[in-house]
């Protein structure tokens, strides 16, 4: 995943995060103290940007596409870097968390459902 960071952002765009890049963070043990709802198949790849980058949203938008392809048993999904949104969030990494709770056969459909019609699966 880190390989094609590189191959979509340009060297001369990419900041330090502190020493180097971007930090890739998989599995429980990176950072428990912080990450705590990190699982072990779970991962987070932070990577920084200098100030007179290209927007935002056109890596985003390729990376989106390159990673579903190169990786389409995995779901991907864009955490805005603005506090208002993480202090919303209460520090969990996604903007909205939908869960369905019950022992109705339905609940599988409804959730493909959620996913498919999600813009940032």
């Amino acid at each position: 995943m880190e390989q094609v960071v590189r191959e979509t952002v340009p060297p001369e765009e990419l900041g330090h995060y502190p020493r180097q890049y971007w930090a890739s963070l998989f599995g429980p043990q990176s950072r428990p103290q912080r990450l705590s709802y990190l699982g072990s198949l779970d991962g987070e790849i932070l990577v920084s940007l200098k100030q007179n980058h290209q927007p935002t949203q056109n890596y985003v938008e390729e990376l989106r596409n390159k990673l579903k392809t190169r990786f389409p048993d995995m779901t991907f999904f864009y955490q805005p870097a603005d506090i208002v949104t993480q202090v919303l969030n209460f520090g969990l990494p996604a903007p909205i968390d939908i869960q369905l709770v019950g022992h109705d056969p339905k609940n599988a459909d409804i959730a493909r459902e959620i996913q498919q019609e999600s813009p940032h699966s």
